[in-house]
């Protein structure tokens, strides 16, 4: 059976913008950098990634984040190499979504995929400080605003993306072997399996740390309809693992079959956005935290001392 009668196509009318049949490529001659010349989009004002600078970013407190049905989000759901990243379809019920963190309203999540280097040196898309790291992963989701994501894809914050980053250590990560054991089955493109995930698992602990701005989509057609939430705290994942994404998956471009590597897009300017800052100093929260905790303790003795005195008759 040909390649082509074997694509994966997302249920529910899903846009799957990183698809085995689109016309670009990271192998194409001029690298990411000609994208624009297909698609005008990507050359447009507001593009990403980008790199965050800590210092110049804006301090502004976002409330917590709401997520809903994330434990389950990737409980049988589909997942595929298609060429470009591997690809998880979040396409169960109910639907996760996320809320809260700044955003407006409720956003549904669609998919998560990664981006990954050839080398611990670099991989992630965006950038801290001037640094990269081996890999990035999206969780891309759009706003309920629209009917769907083709329709959110051409709207002003549209979509609402968590971009995570992960650092290599020597142990391995037990939540992030679901997506692991799944790669001999992905080898080649366009053949989906089934995947067991929480995808909950995989984010940073603290997950209302965050950096966030306004961007676009990292391949075309590059729409400038992202909120981007970025966070500085990276996820462990060991050499070993990381290592089985590099070696055992298969993209195809020109006719050739190469292993799939270095999927990411250069960075694009900054071009005078504002980078917003929402991290927590734990140290500088713990007063407060205490305080908190000494007034529900007064309270509490408070309440019994009146049920002590009105059973003893004084009131």
């Amino acid at each position: 059976m040909s390649l082509s009668s074997r694509i994966y196509f997302p249920p529910l009318g899903l846009l799957c913008f990183i698809s085995l049949t689109s016309s670009w490529s990271y192998l194409e001659p001029g690298g990411t950098i000609d994208w624009s010349s297909k698609n005008n989009t990507c050359d447009e004002t507001f593009q990403s990634p980008i790199d965050i600078i800590t210092s110049e970013a804006i301090d502004k407190r976002f409330p917590p984040f709401h997520m809903e049905h994330y434990s389950t989000t990737a409980d049988g759901a589909r997942i595929v190499n298609n060429g470009h990243t591997v690809e998880v379809h979040l396409n169960q019920s109910p639907a996760p979504t996320l809320s809260g963190g700044g955003l407006d309203g409720i956003y549904t999540a669609v998919q998560f995929h990664f981006h990954w280097g050839s080398s611990d040196n670099y991989g992630s898309e965006h950038f801290l400080d001037g640094n990269s790291f081996p890999m990035e992963m999206h969780i891309v989701h759009y706003s309920q605003k629209y009917p769907n994501i083709s329709e959110a894809l051409t709207k002003k914050n549209g979509l609402a993306v968590l971009a995570i980053f992960f650092e290599v250590t020597n142990c391995n990560n037990t939540e992030f072997q679901c997506i692991i054991k799944k790669l001999p089955s992905l080898r080649n493109p366009g053949f989906p399996t089934r995947v067991y995930c929480n995808l909950l698992k995989l984010l940073p602990k603290n997950f209302d740390d965050f950096f966030r701005y306004s961007g676009s989509l990292t391949t075309p057609p590059c729409s400038e309809s992202v909120v981007w939430t970025v966070y500085p705290k990276a996820v462990k994942i060991s050499s070993w693992q990381i290592n089985q994404l590099r070696t055992q998956l298969i993209r195809i471009y020109d006719g050739d079959r190469t292993v799939l590597v270095n999927n990411f897009r250069g960075l694009q300017s900054r071009n005078n956005r504002r980078i917003y800052k929402s991290i927590i100093d734990s140290g500088a929260t713990l007063p407060r935290q205490f305080s908190q905790l000494v007034f529900l303790l007064v309270m509490i003795l408070s309440v019994a001392n009146l049920e002590l005195f009105s059973s003893a008759g004084v009131i």
